[in-house]
């Protein structure tokens, strides 16, 4: 059932004489409404007005739609009122709504014809927590639609669709919300108005200063919000009854006293990153209305809960960032101290609420000896007016209990350097230092063919900070997408795999989507110029080909695979198809058969037992495919039960191995594990070569999407992934432990010598050690032993990072070979020598 607030005008003498005072007035545009308006909160609650064909522009046929609104938030495109048939761009009718992150007007009027008439944003912004009046005038004799903002003009468009198309459909309006329905706005609505006539500047002003009754003629319907019975709002004609939902609000509104309106509570579901110093724990919105006399809150009450002391809690702070719903550092003013009392929170402060939205951010920081795996949750109890009592709040959500991890740091958000919207996250690691690339999206969040750019941040310190971007690729309106990335073995560079230019279905064989590749030297800091190997890789007749984003796969022998997605003909069916380097990188070949017929994103991996596995996006369940044969041939595709997913990009990615050493062999691998939804964000290990995967842990329970993996020096796990906590996406880092994931059942232990098949008469020596630059290596094999000898550089936690094939012949004994080491980052390596089945290993310590 709404509330229902009966707001009655004339409740005294004095209050009658100031109402009649400003009725002499004329309104100031952007000034208060006075009377009922209908109040939504963004969180699915709007009004609904049946279909009548009167609601529709027919070819011919003019209309003029206004309203009044106020708003503070423009953190989507958020509809005010909408008649369209659908969620697809294509399908007809018409909407109003806010620009996201900006906050200027826009209009859709999608014709039968497919065409968009609908003009430009307005010039002026809505979200100024102001009152607005709106007005959409669709004029079919000059073919013109035109948007003013409080008797503006702001924009008009000229299209010859208008007046002889239609935007005919069947649906209802709705106010406050998009076909659906979605996009929920957030704020105020009131006298909503639709005309079958096209205003000129004269009636627009009319529209402003009075209202219609009954008898006006042209109004086909209007909404003032002031005739309500239970979830029934009558229109001024009482022929067009729109009914609420359930939580929407009708309320007073008061220009001359501050009311709240409305206070709710919201609580992050992700990891607490352990040295995060302003971990956000809870957050409260006081919406008000009205600016006279304004509200002073005195405090703030928290209770805590979870495994956590409260003692390990540091710097309590409480951050006021107005209408801004989400927090950053940077946006937020400190205005109070939290004083712990058992398990209760308690912040104490003198703030006056403003009108509209009044965001309150508790923070903490963590004392140095909090353990990865404590848990906390955080939750709002009550507040205290000035000259108030305490008041109780109760919750209607449950906090999530969030676990600590060594690092959660949010590396892009939508509006960061320069760039609109983020996705597409990839992810690799060299000792220590990790290397994150994504899609900068800088207009809007869409896909090839529109301008993206890729841009690289890199981490020396294990994810704790990060520097600033720099560009991989940037071809201008032109697009650059979908980064993967491996480690070259022969080099150590990092390469960068990705596509650009054209779009995955607008591809063709004479104008291709293209794959291109980019290498750094210097653990990302600098890259290449992008070198493009489409021709290399498509074969005759695909009409389009890509790389999944993610890692992709370097061998132990020094091969690089990854997965293609392939359109062999103009259909939109995807195929799987192998491609690989055999000289890191600088050359690229597809492989001719076929993986997978029916597939999408996809990786690969190398088995202890020589085959290859692939494991292939699918609705549901994941699907894998084996290669005993280096992608010459595959088995018959089949779902792997465990890992359930809704279709969705994932990653994959070697842990541990007993072939370098370790004590186990382990996968890793990362998707939403959800069979329908994208959401919570999962990582699943498997001990047995990927046959099953026993452990799993959620990661993100919310909103996410793509994800990658790496693997640190330390044997902690690395996830960049797509969060969706307030936008498609934001990118995050996680860093934990084996432990972590496992529930303390399973541990990191770094080789302490890769094992050996024999070592008989082998003798190695690395001189000099440790080494910053180059260092030799001296050995010995048996003399009467023909066969190719390898050096393997191997990081600690078993990758093999480079492969050196001794080439020299020197019969002298000890044998001599350089081995160069100055791109690679401190810390303790393996060198492994290989001659046949004979193996031997020493430590080898690496410090700039």
């Amino acid at each position: 059932m709404p509330e229902i607030v009966r707001f009655v005008k004339h409740v005294s003498i004095k209050i009658a004489v100031v109402f009649v005072l400003i009725a002499m007035i004329p309104p100031i545009k952007g000034d208060a409404q006075l009377g009922n308006a209908l109040y939504l909160d963004g969180n699915g609650n709007y009004m609904r007005i049946k279909h009548h064909k009167d609601f529709n522009v027919l070819a011919g046929k003019s209309m003029t739609i206004t309203c009044q609104v106020k708003t503070s938030e423009a953190d989507d495109f958020r509809r005010i009122l909408s008649k369209r048939s659908g969620t697809m761009s294509t399908n007809p009718g018409y909407e109003m709504f806010i620009k996201s992150g900006t906050g200027e007007l826009g209009i859709n009027l999608r014709m039968s014809n497919g065409v968009n008439a609908g003009p430009p944003y307005s010039i002026t912004k809505i979200n100024d927590d102001k009152w607005h009046h709106l007005a959409m005038v669709i004029n079919a004799e000059l073919k013109i639609i035109s948007m003013y903002i409080d008797g503006s003009l702001q924009q008009t468009s000229t299209n010859a669709s208008i007046g002889t198309q239609d935007a005919y459909n069947l649906t209802d309006i709705l106010v406050g919300a998009g076909s659906g329905p979605g996009f929920f706005w957030n704020g105020w609505i009131d006298d909503v108005r639709i005309y079958n006539n096209a205003f000129n500047s004269d009636e627009i002003e009319k529209d402003i200063t009075s209202a219609p009754d009954k008898n006006t003629s042209n109004l086909i319907a209007a909404w003032d919000f002031e005739k309500i019975d239970s979830i029934t709002v009558q229109d001024t004609k009482t022929t067009h009854p729109g009914t609420l939902t359930a939580a929407c609000k009708i309320l007073p509104v008061d220009p001359f006293t501050m009311q709240i309106v409305e206070i709710s509570d919201y609580y992050p579901d992700a990891p607490c990153g352990i040295n995060n110093k302003d971990e956000r724990l809870a957050s409260v919105v006081f919406k008000t209305s009205g600016a006279v006399n304004p509200i002073l809150l005195d405090s703030l009450n928290f209770v805590l809960s979870g495994n956590l002391s409260p003692n390990f809690l540091k710097d309590l702070q409480l951050n006021y960032t107005g209408g801004q719903k989400r927090y950053r550092k940077s946006w937020a003013q400190k205005i109070g101290f939290g004083q712990i009392y058992g398990d209760t929170i308690r912040v104490s402060l003198q703030q006056y609420l403003k009108e509209g939205d009044n965001y309150f951010w508790l923070t903490t920081a963590f004392d140095s000896t909090v353990q990865e795996g404590d848990s906390l949750a955080c939750t709002f109890i009550g507040y205290r007016l000035t000259g108030s009592d305490f008041a109780p709040f109760e919750t209607q959500k449950s906090p999530w209990l969030r676990p600590l991890i060594p690092e959660h740091q949010l590396l892009f958000s939508g509006g960061d350097f320069q760039s609109a919207s983020y996705r597409i996250p990839a992810i690799i690691s060299r000792g220590d230092t990790l290397i994150a690339v994504a899609d900068a999206r800088i207009l809007s969040n869409a896909d090839l063919p529109n301008n993206i750019d890729l841009y690289a941040r890199t981490s020396f310190d294990k994810g704790k900070t990060w520097s600033a971007p720099v560009t991989i690729a940037n071809f201008g309106n032109d697009g650059a997408s979908d980064p993967a990335l491996v480690l070259d073995p022969l080099s150590g560079d990092i390469i960068c795999l990705f596509a650009s230019h054209a779009g995955l279905f607008q591809s063709t064989p004479g104008q291709k989507i293209k794959f291109q590749v980019s290498r750094s030297a210097d653990n990302g800091l600098n890259w290449s110029a992008p070198e493009d190997f489409s021709n290399d890789i498509y074969l005759s007749g695909w009409y389009a080909a890509w790389i999944a984003s993610g890692n992709a796969h370097a061998t132990a022998d020094s091969l690089i695979y990854a997965v293609a997605g392939v359109r062999e003909n103009e259909s939109t069916r995807i195929s799987n198809f192998l491609i690989s380097s055999i000289d890191g990188g600088k050359s690229w070949k597809s492989i001719p058969t076929q993986a997978n017929p029916v597939g999408d994103e996809a990786k690969v991996i190398s088995l202890e037992t020589g085959e290859l596995m692939m494991l292939i996006r699918a609705t549901g369940q994941r699907k894998v495919t084996y290669s005993s044969d280096k992608g010459q041939s595959w088995s018959p595709v089949k779902v792997v039960p465990e890992l359930v997913e809704p279709g969705v990009n994932g990653d994959l990615l070697r842990y541990t191995s007993l072939s370098s050493g370790q004590d186990k062999n382990r996968i890793l691998f990362s998707i939403p594990n959800h069979p329908t939804q994208r959401k919570n964000l999962t990582v699943f290990l498997s001990y047995d070569e990927g046959k099953t995967w026993p452990v799993k842990k959620v990661i993100y329970p919310g909103l996410a999407a793509y994800s990658s993996l790496a693997i640190l020096e330390d044997g902690s796990v690395g996830v960049f992934y797509e969060n969706g906590e307030y936008e498609n996406y934001e990118l995050y880092f996680a860093r934990f432990t084996l432990d972590w994931l496992t529930n303390g059942e399973d541990s990191f232990g770094a080789p302490s010598q890769t094992k050996n098949i024999t070592t008989d008469h082998i003798d190695l020596k690395i001189i000099p050690n440790p080494t910053n630059f180059t260092t030799k290596i001296y050995y010995t094999i048996p003399q009467n032993l023909s066969c190719d000898v390898h050096i393997d550089l191997i990081s600690q936690d078993g990758r093999v990072i480079k492969i050196q094939k001794d080439d020299s012949d020197n019969t002298e004994y000890p044998r001599s070979t350089l081995l160069d080491v100055k791109n690679l980052p401190s810390g303790v390596y393996y060198v492994r020598l290989r001659a046949g089945q004979h193996q031997q290993t020493e430590k080898l310590l690496i410090q700039h």
